[in-house]
Formats: structure tokens, C-alpha cells, sequence
């Protein structure tokens, strides 16, 4: 990870403009200082009043973090949680290895060697997936200029670009995770990766349990046990789609009638369960796509490979018989879930020996920390961070925002005693202009939770997104001053997708709970039952994640929440916007006047929602085109304003911002901004629309002032 001004192929049109903190800075004051209150801190109208969904990812990452800096509860609010002091906890039913280690130090030390082992997994995950689509030498015929393979040094070409293969690791994982509605330690439903393995009929199994055990709970939420229930192996399985979802098995008999003929059935892949049931290796970065997806491997990947091959197939590419490339989407994707497994059972088993050994030497007191500790070297106006021969650049203001952040974790747990992150940075950058040498170089080690968790931190986003962050990295946020404006019109006290890289308020939700939680995460936000508060909502701009995200504020959120006596509840949605209205395109993308919402539509909040997008499990109703997410959205019932932003008078701050020092730049379209609410909230800001406003002036003029040229 590599600090430099700009990143590369972006514009130079902005310089560099410093991210401040004075959001976290605020929050901070106001919980240490009794009545204290800030214009630019969220207020105290309305906590954020939150539990996490039991079963979610969230859930099952969170309750592994070390019980003396874990959540004192699945259930949380804005302030006042009690502290749990308890310092032993049973293993659950989860099924993984559990540790809980008192000693912070210890326990940070672990997960950044962890963090190391998972790194290095996910490389040679990324090698595996540059060689499955690759094209094999002896295969390859005709003119090799084609320009859709691009030939290697090795005499093999591959059928997607160099900067399709940089992101499509990143983009597998992303998809993987935010597709995570369960998580769990084993699975026993079939996959196409189940061929071979072991399985026995549902039907059977409830006709071998107890019948007082049948009427306990509902059929879809029993655990499952075999029992006597007979078994059978899994011969072969449907792709999982176009209605196909057949399991064809034949009986598993041992003994002197296994030698003659056995005839094979096929049964409904939702009439079998996995006996016994198959170990899911959860990890927190590498992709799971066997508990989320009914064929067990990547829609993206499949995707991909489907796009490739079409393209082939479109230019007559001279590449063997065109026949051969029916099976290779299919093909990809079982190599990569076969390889994804494997890499994480290696995973788990280095992190399972790494806690036994802790065992063997006779627990933390008996570890060595100074073999351990991490090295920081303060050069300029960034830091490196190298443990165990990996190192990783940051620029200090980054470091800054995360002390900032750690410390408003603290506040909110109203932990004592601690030391106080941002003292412990300080003393260091104090130390630095102090230094004799020339480059005010300062050079230190250390053990520090902060330190340590800063470190693990920084290499699981360097994993995901790369260390030069070439590919499409994390998705961009509004600038400060913009989100400063959101909390003082619309009292925002929450971002719903950030991460402490890119983070402004102490609250906010994200993707890696286990490493984003010491720093305020609340986890992801698609894990979390919201009953109040006020949320800034900037998604990244995948379409899949858009649907669930539709799906979940205007089927599964705010209509629960929109009783008379219920607390208020808000949100501003940021979305570039690719579906304009006839003003809106006349207006060359400039954006037209605020638009209030469907006044009829609000004074009835139990009419039929518009164009019945969920009904049907959430599906889009047949006999037109599906209406984006965008729309979907302003024209709800809940929609108290909507407005454009145009594209050139609308900068955000780049997702690696930690490691760019001008990170400003415009997206190419234009920003949708929409203001949804419950009831409680369309009274509070019945002029929401000019509020609005002023939101888009104020965009329009920080973008302005930090331009350096004309566009």
C-alpha cells in the first residue's frame, strides 16, 4: 500500500483538500463533558436505537470478539450501553473454535497473525482465479491478436483484460458478503460442489425423531440429526437453475449386496440434507457462497466467465472448438468454490493451532510480546507500519480520524482507565518535529491494542481492494463539509455503509465487523433491526446490493416503523443516477428543483405499494421492465424529497483516501439525493425539500472552492 497524491486515471482538477474530524472530535467533548453540545455532533433528539439480526454474519463475527472489547450486548443504542465486565463466556452452538482472552494485547496479536495467514490465503486465491481463466497452450489456434485475449509469456492468453482480473477478486468478495443474509459453521444443504458426498431424505429424518421433538418448532428452522435415517450418495446435480433442481443419488450400502447394480433416483434438492452435515470454515474476507447461494458457487464469477465466453464467441475468436466453451462458466466457478473451501479449512486450522499453542505455553501471561511487536516509522505526512515482513503505508491524518474513532468507541462503552488513542498518536507525531534528523524521521515498536488493531485493519482492506488500489476499490464518500450539512438539517447520527477508512461520524455500519468494530462499526448494516435514528445511506453501486438495500428500507424497515407513536426515523440516500426524468434530461444533468414527495401517497400509508416490487418474495412483477432502484425509492410512499446534483458540481472523496493526499474527484453522472422517513419524521421535516436545498448548495459549493481548473 503505497501513499501518493492522486490516484491513478483520475483527474487532477482538485487539489488537496484535508479530511478533517471534527464530527468525531465533537462527539467525543460531548461524551465527556456533562451538557455539552456541539453544532456539528449529531444530537440527542433521537438515538439510534439498533439490535443485530440473530444468525446474521455480523452476529456470528461479533461474538468471537475478545469479551473485555467485545459488545456488551447484541442489542445496542446510541449511548448508555452498560459495560460487560465479565471475562469468561461459554462456547456457543456455533461450532467454531472459541478463545476468549482477557489480556487485549495477547488477543490483538492473535488476530493480526490471523490477518497475516488470511492475507496470504487470499493471494493465492486471486493466482488460482488468474489461472482458471486462463487458456491453456495447445488449445489456441489462428491469429493471437485477438483482442480479447490477451497472450502471456508462457504462450497461454486469458479471456478477460488485466484490469478485469484486478478487480475481479474484490469484486467476487464484495458480492460474496453482501449477498450474506445467514452465517453458520456447517451447512447441510446440497450444492454443486456436494457430488460424492453423503445425504439422507428430510422426510425420513423427521420419521425418525421423537414425535415430541416435531412439534417443538417450525420444520425450516430445525437443526437437523440424522438418526438411523438411511443415507445415499450424491451421483450427480442439476445447475441449479432454469427449474432444474434435481439431485440424483443412489443408496449407500456397504457390505456383500454393494457389489451388484444400485439404481440411482432423483429427488428435490430442498427433499435431502447433507449427513453429516459439512463444515463451512466462516471467514470474515474470504468468499462463502455455499450457505448463500442455492448452486454453492459465485454468481459474479459465473457471470464473468459468461460475459467472456460471449465475447469469443461474438469475434469468432480462432480459439479451439467453440463447443468446448458451453461447460466453462460452470467449470470456472466449481474449480474457484473447490478452491475458496480448501483455503479456508487451511485458514481456520493455522488460526485453531495458533490458539492451542497459547494453551500449551500456559496461556497470555506466558507469551513474549517482544517477539511480537509491530514497527511504526513516522516519515513526512505518513506513517509505516511493517510486522513479520509485511508493511503497509497510511497517511498520518488517517491515523488521526482512526485514534479519533477508537477513542468515540470508548466513549460510547464508557470504558475507564484506558489511554486514550489520540494521546498515544500525538506523543508520537510530537516526537517526530521533534527529531534531530533532517526528515524529522521518528521510528518506534510496540505492542499497543491500538497499534495492533490499526495494523490488522489496514492489511484487510489492502487485502480486498490492493495494495497500489488500482482496481475499483471501496466505493466513495460525500465530503465533510456536506456531511456536516447532513447532520445539521436532517440531525443524520449514522452512515450506513462506510468503514473507519473512510468513516466522519462514530457511528457508522460496514463490511468486516471483527476488524471495523474497535474502531465503531456497528456492523454491517444489512445485519442490523433498526427501531430509531437517522442514517446517511452512500451504498456501493452494485446493482445487487441497490435491490437489497431497496428491499430493506421499503419493505423491512420502514413499514414497521411507521405507526404514530414511533421514534423518528430518516434517511438520506446518495445514489449516481442513470434514471432521469424528461426535466432532468432537459436540464443537461444539472438537476432540477427539489421535489417534495407523493403527498396522497403519505397521508395513506396503508394503500398498495407502488408497482408491487415485493410482493412475490421481493421479485419484480412480470409484464415490464424492472424499475430501478433510484425510482423505486422517489416514488415511495415514504419519499419526503428528492433532487439532483450535478455531475461536475458534486465531488466526493476517493475510497483510498488514507493513502491519497488529494483525494477529491467527480464521478461521471450526476447525484440523486432522497430523503425517506417513517411518519414521525415526515411530521419533524415537513420541508424537507428545501432542506434539500441546501444540501446541494452547500455540495456545489465545496466543489467550487476546491477546484483548480475549469472543468
Amino acid at each position: 500500500m503505497r501513499v501518493r497524491t492522486k490516484r491513478e486515471g483520475v483527474s487532477n482538477n482538485f487539489g488537496s483538500a484535508y479530511v478533517n474530524c471534527e464530527i468525531i472530535s465533537a462527539f467525543i467533548k460531548q461524551k465527556r463533558e456533562e451538557n455539552s453540545s456541539s453544532g456539528l455532533c449529531p444530537s440527542a433528539h433521537t438515538a439510534v436505537e439498533w439490535s443485530i439480526r440473530a444468525g446474521s454474519r455480523t452476529a456470528f463475527l461479533l461474538h468471537e470478539v475478545p469479551i473485555s472489547c467485545g459488545p456488551s450486548s447484541p442489542v445496542g443504542k446510541e449511548c448508555g450501553a452498560p459495560e460487560n465486565n465479565d471475562n469468561s463466556v461459554e462456547n456457543g452452538d456455533t461450532g467454531t473454535y472459541k478463545l476468549i482472552i482477557g489480556d487485549e494485547v495477547v488477543s490483538a496479536i492473535m488476530n493480526a497473525d490471523d490477518e497475516l495467514d488470511r492475507s496470504d490465503a487470499l493471494r493465492l486465491l486471486s493466482q488460482k482465479l488468474c489461472e482458471v481463466f486462463r487458456i491453456p497452450v495447445g488449445i489456441t489456434t489462428g491469429d493471437n491478436s485477438h483482442g480479447n485475449c490477451l497472450w502471456s509469456e508462457e504462450g497461454s492468453c486469458s479471456v478477460l483484460t488485466p484490469q478485469e482480473l484486478r478487480e475481479l477478486p474484490s469484486r467476487w468478495i464484495m458480492q460474496s458478503l453482501n449477498e450474506a443474509t445467514v452465517a453458520s459453521s456447517h451447512r447441510n444443504g446440497v450444492t454443486l460442489l456436494d457430488c460424492g458426498a453423503t445425504v439422507c431424505l428430510k422426510s425420513e429424518v423427521l420419521n425418525d425423531e421423537p414425535k415430541r421433538e416435531l412439534s417443538s418448532e417450525p420444520v425450516r428452522k430445525r437443526n437437523y440429526k440424522p438418526g438411523n435415517a438411511p443415507q445415499y450418495r450424491v451421483c450427480d446435480v442439476a445447475d441449479m437453475a432454469n427449474g432444474q433442481y434435481w439431485v440424483e443419488v443412489e443408496p449407500l450400502i456397504t457390505g456383500p449386496e454393494s457389489t451388484g447394480s444400485v439404481a440411482r433416483r432423483r429427488f428435490d434438492r430442498d427433499e435431502l440434507l447433507l449427513s453429516p452435515p459439512q463444515p463451512v470454515y466462516f471467514d470474515p474476507l474470504l468468499p462463502v457462497d455455499e450457505i448463500n447461494n442455492s448452486r454453492g458457487t459465485s454468481a459474479c464469477l459465473f457471470l464473468s466467465a459468461v460475459l467472456a465466453v460471449g465475447r469469443i464467441r461474438s469475434e469468432r475468436a480462432a480459439i479451439g472448438d467453440l463447443s468446448m466453451w458451453d461447460m466453462y462458466p460452470k467449470n470456472v466457478t466449481l474449480q474457484m468454490g473447490y478452491a475458496s473451501r480448501d483455503i479456508r479449512r487451511k485458514v481456520h486450522e493455522l488460526c485453531v493451532a495458533r490458539r492451542d499453542a497459547l494453551h500449551v505455553e500456559g496461556g497470555t501471561e506466558g507469551t513474549d510480546v517482544k517477539k511480537e511487536e509491530l514497527e511504526l516509522r513516522l516519515v513526512a505526512d505518513y506513517v509505516t507500519l511493517r510486522y513479520k515482513g509485511k508493511t503497509i503505508e497510511v497517511l498520518q491524518r488517517t491515523v488521526e480520524r482512526l485514534s479519533l474513532l477508537w477513542d468515540a468507541r470508548l466513549a460510547v462503552r464508557r470504558v475507564r482507565g484506558a489511554r486514550r488513542a489520540h494521546e498515544l498518536w500525538l506523543d508520537a507525531v510530537e516526537t517526530q518535529a521533534a527529531s534531530d534528523f533532517s526528515e524529522k524521521i521518528h521510528v518506534f515498536s510496540t505492542v499497543e491494542p491500538f497499534f495492533m488493531r490499526l495494523f490488522t485493519l489496514l492489511l484487510r482492506y489492502s487485502s480486498l481492494f490492493g495494495d497500489l488500489g488500482y482496481n475499483q476499490g471501496p466505493h466513495a464518500a460525500v465530503p465533510p463539509a456536506i456531511m456536516q450539512q447532513l447532520c445539521q438539517v436532517f440531525d443524520i447520527q449514522c452512515e450506513a455503509f462506510a468503514s473507519p477508512l473512510n468513516a466522519q461520524l462514530p457511528l457508522f455500519c460496514s463490511l468486516f465487523p471483527d476488524t471495523d468494530y474497535f474502531f465503531g462499526s456497528l456492523g454491517s448494516f444489512f445485519d442490523i433491526a433498526l427501531t430509531a435514528g437517522h442514517f446517511e445511506v452512500n451504498p456501493p453501486f452494485v446493482t445487487a446490493v441497490l435491490q437489497r438495500l431497496e428491499k430493506l428500507l421499503l419493505k423491512d424497515t420502514l413499514p414497521i416503523n411507521d405507526s404514530d407513536g414511533a421514534a423518528s426515523m430518516l434517511f438520506v440516500v446518495v445514489l449516481p443516477s442513470h434514471d432521469l426524468d424528461e426535466t432532468e434530461r432537459s436540464d443537461g444533468l444539472e438537476g432540477g428543483a427539489p421535489v417534495a414527495g407523493n403527498t396522497t401517497l403519505r397521508q395513506n400509508n396503508n394503500c398498495d405499494r407502488k408497482r408491487g416490487r415485493f410482493e412475490n418474495d421481493g421479485r419484480d412483477k412480470g409484464g415490464g421492465n424492472a424499475v430501478s432502484t433510484d425510482r423505486a425509492l422517489r416514488e415511495s410512499p415514504y419519499c419526503l424529497a428528492h433532487l439532483l446534483c450535478s455531475a461536475h458540481e458534486s465531488v466526493y472523496v476517493d475510497g483510498h483516501q488514507h493513502m491519497l493526499r488529494a483525494p477529491l474527484f467527480c464521478i461521471g453522472s450526476p447525484t440523486r439525493l432522497i430523503v425517506l422517513g417513517n411518519r414521525t419524521a415526515r411530521l419533524r421535516y415537513s420541508d424537507a425539500a428545501t432542506r434539500l436545498q441546501s444540501v446541494r448548495e452547500a455540495w456545489r459549493g465545496y466543489t467550487l472552492e476546491n477546484r483548480v481548473d475549469s472543468p
